[in-house]
């Protein structure tokens, strides 16, 4: 179509119109008004687009071709045919000079055309052809001359090739007549003869598929134990190997050969002796007095310990001492066979302790907090806290430690004990120091513990077999946190019983004993039992309970479910429990006014006008499409991709394409519940040609600061986000991805892309844009209304919910929680006193083991700098780290970065409470000035 005479307004609208892509983009950004006519128009589009002219080149670009020395004359011929292709309006004598200017002077060819000079193009070309003929056949000949004159080399090369490929397939398959452990016993008839005879007995196995290419096997030879053709029965390498394993069992030994039972018999009794190298596993270590040795030291103190065999023979008998051991008779009164722990009943200063684990594997003796507590011993705990680590590198603070008296009848001992707080099944450890001390012999298996006694007696107690299976059974429970609340009936003889107790038949005087803590007064009693419950002043003040590290934990307090419409009682909403009556009851009431913003199907979502916001790509127009290569996936995962597709499809949120440019695969991702997965799409390749967005987002800590000091938080979290955006209709066919089945495209704008975060944030921005800052809070798709006074937190949600009816926005009612005084919040604990560093963060690194490698230290920084703003002269407590990330440092992890390891974690402890300043309050400026950094808190 041509516009002839046409005014300029139809000119510029009749042109914006043939502009696609990039190029609409670019018109759709002008200011408005700012074109005045066509000519105008034109001006400024050809001033942005001059540079996407395609510049044809000039003749003289011929001359800049040359001959390469080791190329061939036929290829520099075809070169420079293609380049003067490109050149409009070429002269012939130009192209001659330039062709001929290109060859060495040394070429035959370049002496032909400086004779004859006066050719064409045409005839220049035609003598070209001729010499590059002859140039094909001399490089043919150089070729076969050199093929002739290293033959023997060639052979011997590819000879050891075979050579060393047969020797790598000797070694990786055995060989005829052998097994992996050696040669194979003889038998008095053929295997094929013993494999009919005892093929229906139970014990003999069918063994796994043959390998390789059925249609290619050998179908002669038939194996009647796979029951398939490949190889005879005799000759099977499988049947050979089960059956040593039947005879090892003592199935088959009526076939062996006679001469083949000695050999047995030696190997058996081979098989008895002792092995020659011993694997220690330690169990528990402990940070005890021995941390305070330098590595110097350690080791002087270990080659000074006596090596004592773990099985050691013709022991003389010690004269004052009687000797100590266990007989058959001990074994009366048990449940057999069995693995259970020591657990023992045992009397420490004036009260008796339940649940005590005897553990010849720990280097140190542990009692929790709880029974200190109930001792009334806490104030004689030395604040001095160090570390236990186990077996797996995982490490613990201890609460400090105490010397206590230990009652073993008639003898007693003093023992350090180091004073744990963790949930555990056991009141306390008894390890190595008060074995070793009493000098005992403990047996598992007898379920007794010996130690000799003054006089030449011998002293025993007995464990409680039954309560080690209980405890064995509470530390196998994942998914519930023990916690135990002490019953002080005395009458019934009730004591402090585990809520979560697996036996049915729990009896109280199992986890509680009663001493009287003095002899004149027997009507005081002390009761020691496992663990108290949380601190109820904690928990009123929102902190979170020790030991409660849920994944999907966020409210700091407990909340109740009110429905929101009586006719489906399914559908209800969070708020917090300690709203008074009145409070509860309007907000209730609220709520269900409102239920139309809650979202509970996909259905219930019609997203966000396209004329307020979509999401657009702005692909660079210089980036080539990429297409990946479908991925292959097993069928149970692609039976998972396929149901989540159909999810997708009934909810609207993608559609099939065809012929896309861009083409994504999906990804399974592990959640991290056991056995779920997350579908994602990989546009790796689609984020590359994508410019960033620079839109800002807040900053945390000033989000974090203005969140703390309000009387009530409601949480509120929209019903899959980013899906509630619509896709530009240009970009949709760009997010395309392939499964088994076919391609589809997405029609919201998905997880995933590069500048979807900004395009959430900029959409909530302009949304709450008069709410942020005075009585809401915003980070992407993290939404929290706040009231400093009670009586304003209604009004506020009222002012926030009216806005997302606006907007059509819709709410997740199961991750909104309403009404609340504490809660999680980008990562921090907000209650009205302050922020808190998050459990979780903290426990990443009280139970990181010590760093070994550049990454491991990396990581530890990381975790360490999120916690940044709890650390006092972080700098200081962190620089050993950093110092050893240094380029060149030998020992990366040296004695000074492991004990300011320690020292981090002590600190960890116990983090400080981050308070909001009142107006009008006195500040102080503390500095902290070392070596190394310059600190300073305002308080």
């Amino acid at each position: 179509m041509i516009l002839y005479k046409a005014d300029d307004a139809l000119m510029c609208k009749v042109f914006a119109m043939t502009l696609r892509g990039a190029a609409q983009d670019w018109f759709h950004t002008l200011p408005s008004a700012s074109i005045g006519n066509f000519k105008e128009f034109a001006i400024i589009f050809t001033k942005e687009y001059t540079s996407y002219k395609t510049v044809r080149k000039h003749a003289d670009h011929l001359f800049n071709l040359r001959k390469k020395p080791d190329e061939s004359l036929r290829d520099y011929l075809r070169w420079f045919k293609a380049e003067k292709a490109n050149i409009i309006g070429c002269n012939d004598q130009v192209a001659s000079s330039a062709f001929k200017k290109g060859l060495p002077s040394e070429h035959e060819l370049y002496r032909e055309l400086a004779i004859t000079p006066s050719q064409t193009l045409a005839e220049v070309f035609a003598t070209a052809e001729r010499y590059a003929l002859w140039d094909d056949d001399r490089i043919a000949a150089k070729k076969a001359s050199k093929q002739v004159d290293h033959p023997t080399k060639q052979a011997s090369q590819k000879s050891n090739k075979f050579e060393q490929k047969a020797r790598d397939k000797r070694r990786s398959r055995p060989q005829e007549g052998s097994s992996e452990t050696g040669t194979f016993t003889e038998f008095a008839i053929p295997i094929h003869q013993i494999l009919a005879q005892v093929k229906d007995k139970p014990w003999v196995r069918r063994p796994l598929p043959m390998k390789g290419d059925p249609s290619k096997r050998d179908t002669s030879k038939y194996c009647a134990f796979h029951g398939e053709h490949g190889h005879y029965t005799n000759n099977c390498n499988a049947w050979k190997r089960h059956l040593e394993e039947l005879v090892r069992e003592g199935h088959c030994t009526e076939f062996v050969a006679k001469k083949a039972i000695q050999q047995i018999e030696d190997r058996d009794a081979a098989a008895k002796e002792p092995p020659q190298k011993v694997i220690r596993i330690n169990t528990i270590l402990a940070d005890s007095q021995e941390s305070g040795l330098t590595t110097k030291e350690r080791k002087r103190k270990i080659a000074q310990a006596t090596y004592v065999s773990q099985v050691t023979t013709g022991v003389p008998a010690i004269v004052d001492t009687p000797i100590i051991g266990f007989q058959k008779k001990d074994l009366i009164g048990l449940d057999l066979p069995h693995n259970d722990a020591l657990v023992i009943c045992i009397q420490i200063e004036q009260a008796v302790i339940e649940r005590v684990h005897v553990d010849e594997g720990s280097a140190a003796n542990i009692l929790q907090l709880s029974v200190i507590q109930q001792m009334g011993f806490e104030p004689k705990i030395s604040k001095l806290a160090r570390s236990l680590t186990g077996f797996n590198g995982a490490t613990s603070i201890t609460v400090g430690t105490i010397d206590l008296d230990v009652h073993s009848p008639p003898v007693v001992c003093s023992q350090t004990f180091m004073v744990i707080d963790e949930v555990s099944p056991y009141n306390g450890i008894l390890g190595r120091p008060w074995i070793s001390k009493i000098e005992a012999i403990t047996s598992a298996l007898h379920q007794k513990i010996r130690y000799p006694i003054l006089g030449g007696g011998i002293g025993q107690i007995n464990s409680d077999q039954a309560m080690a299976r209980r405890c064995t059974a509470q530390g196998l429970k994942k998914s519930k946190q023990l916690q135990f609340t002490p019953l002080r009936n005395q009458d019934q003889g009730e004591g402090i019983r585990p809520e979560d107790s697996p036996e049915k038949g729990w009896k109280p005087e199992d986890d509680v004993g009663l001493v009287p803590p003095d002899p004149g007064q027997p009507d005081k009693e002390a009761q020691i039992g496992s663990r108290q419950n949380p601190n109820k002043k904690d928990r009123d003040e929102g902190i979170r309970p020790e030991g409660s590290l849920e994944e999907g934990w966020k409210p700091e307090e407990d909340v109740e479910l009110v429905p929101l419409d009586p006719d489906q009682p399914d559908k209800k909403a969070r708020i917090g429990s300690r709203l008074s009556p009145d409070e509860k009851m309007e907000l209730t009431i609220f709520l269900q006014n409102n239920k139309d913003m809650f979202a509970w199907s996909p259905s219930d979502m019609p997203g966000i006008d396209p004329n307020i916001i979509c999401h657009r790509l702005h692909v660079n127009p210089a980036s080539k499409p990429v297409v990946q290569k479908r991925r292959n996936f097993a069928p149970e995962r692609v039976a998972i991709i396929e149901a989540e597709i159909d999810k997708l499809l009934a909810a609207g949120f993608i559609e099939e394409v065809s012929y896309s440019e861009w083409l994504a695969n999906v990804v399974l991702v592990a959640k991290q519940e056991k056995g779920k997965w997350r579908v994602c799409v990989d546009y790796t390749d689609l984020n590359k040609a994508c410019p960033k967005d620079n839109f800002p987002l807040p900053r945390i800590d000033q989000l974090v600061d203005s969140t703390s000091g309000n009387q009530l938080l409601s949480f509120m979290d929209a019903y899959s986000g980013y899906n509630q955006i619509m896709m530009y209709d240009d970009d949709k066919a760009k997010t395309s991805f392939i499964i088994e089945r076919g391609t589809y495209c997405y029609k919201v704008m998905p997880f995933g892309l590069k500048n979807a975060g900004a395009t959430y944030q900029r959409l909530v921005n302009k949304i709450f844009k008069e709410q942020i800052g005075r009585t809401m809070e915003v980070y992407v798709d993290d939404m929290l209304v706040k009231a400093p006074k009670r009586a304003d937190h209604l009004k506020n949600l009222t002012e926030a919910f009216s806005l997302l009816r606006q907007y059509r926005m819709k709410l997740n009612p199961s991750k909104c929680t309403f009404g609340v005084s504490s809660g999680r919040f980008l990562g921090y604990l907000v209650t009205q006193r302050g922020i808190e560093a998050h459990p979780r963060q903290i426990k990443a690194i009280l139970e990181m083991k010590s760093p070994s490698t550049v990454k491991e230290i990396q990581s530890l920084t990381g975790r360490a700098a999120a916690l940044n703003r709890f650390l006092s002269k972080s700098t200081d407590k962190c620089r050993p780290f950093f110092k050893a990330l240094k380029k060149g440092q030998k020992d990366k992890w040296d004695e000074e970065c492991e004990v300011a390891f320690q020292n981090l974690k002590t600190y960890l402890t116990s983090p400080p409470l981050l308070s909001k300043p009142v107006p009008g309050e006195d500040l102080f400026v503390y500095l902290s000035v070392s070596n190394s950094a310059v600190s300073s808190a305002l308080i």
